[in-house]
């Protein structure tokens, strides 16, 4: 039962992906991304509205502050970039476990990952799409 939901949230992703790509400003896309990786992150953490009101505004600044420096460090050498998104999230971890245990911080920063890679292997395939000749008739 476990994995007809995963797979179901799996399928609501791919189409919230499809949809967040639709829209001609960018910005629109990012703002739908954003609502995605918002809905995912609740999803994945489990959060409590009580526990959603404290954690966002601090995941907020969090993501602000890794934008900022991936903006501002382009130049850097990429283990100093590195070095200093590390020390972000280690300076946030001890503010997310004020409002989430230790083990559902652990569970924010995984499920990052792995919603960054569904993000990138949505992106990989619609650039295979478009690439791909259409075959129709065929």
């Amino acid at each position: 039962m476990k994995k007809i939901f995963f797979l179901l949230g799996f399928v609501f992703l791919a189409n919230m992906f499809s949809f967040a790509q639709t829209g001609d400003d960018p910005k629109d896309g990012t703002r739908r991304i954003d609502a995605i990786k918002i809905a995912y992150l609740t999803k994945e953490l489990d959060l409590s509205p009580d526990e959603a009101k404290a954690f966002w505004p601090v995941y907020d600044r969090y993501t602000n502050e890794i934008k900022s420096t991936l903006k501002d460090s382009k130049d850097d050498d990429v283990l100093v970039r590195q070095q200093k998104l590390l020390d972000i999230r280690k300076k946030y971890k001890n503010e997310f476990v004020r409002v989430l245990s230790q083990e559902r911080v652990n569970r924010l920063f995984m499920a990052e990952n792995r919603f960054a890679e569904l993000l990138k292997k949505d992106l990989q395939e619609r650039r295979k799409n478009q690439l791909r000749p259409n075959r129709k008739g065929f």
